[in-house]
Order: structure tokens, then C-alpha cells, then sequence
């Protein structure tokens, strides 16, 4: 498949490169992280493995015009591994456009 728009979700964690346009993850890079099967180092199992989409419509959606390139992962929703889907975090979206607007 060739993948023509690719961006990052960056969070404290760890970063995952994604295809821009069907908002499939490529690649989980998670920061501490030890082994193939995304155990970190202190022994916890990394979130950031289990995202297997994240759902661009919805970020394209709030952010009418914009290029998504380099993305806080709290902006936007996601689907897991199980198929559950988590939405961006709408409270930090909002105190991250008012920055933004000062």
C-alpha cells in the first residue's frame, strides 16, 4: 500500500506515525520501550500499541482548511486494537485553541 500523507502523533509517551489520509498507524515508537511486544521498561503495558486508527474525518471536521502533519495525540480520537474507539480530548482542544489564539 502506498502511503502518500504521513503524520505524527506525538504524546509524553511516545510518538506513532500514522497515514494522513485513512488515519491507519504505521509505526509506535514508545518512548522507554524495551521489546518487540511494547512492554516498557517499568513493567506497564503501552496504550500507545494498542491504537490501531485514528479518526481523521473527525480532526479534519474541527480543523476546516488545515494540513495534518505533526499532531498532539490528544487531538484526536482513535480506535484501538479491540475495535474501541476513544474520542480526542475535547477540554484540552479547547485550552490548546485559546493559547493558540493569545
Amino acid at each position: 500500500m502506498n502511503h502518500d500523507h504521513l503524520a505524527i502523533a506525538t504524546s509524553s509517551n511516545g510518538e506513532l506515525l500514522f497515514d494522513a489520509d485513512t488515519g491507519e498507524v504505521l509505526i509506535c515508537d514508545e518512548y522507554g520501550c524495551c521489546s518487540s511486544n511494547k512492554q516498557r521498561i517499568d513493567g506497564e503495558t503501552s496504550y500507545l500499541s494498542n491504537i490501531a486508527k485514528f479518526d481523521v474525518a473527525e480532526w479534519r471536521q474541527a480543523y476546516p482548511g488545515q494540513v495534518l502533519e505533526n499532531v498532539d495525540i490528544l487531538d484526536l480520537g482513535y480506535w484501538t486494537t479491540a475495535g474501541d474507539y476513544e474520542g480526542p480530548e475535547l477540554e484540552w482542544r479547547g485550552e490548546a485553541r485559546a493559547l493558540a489564539n493569545t
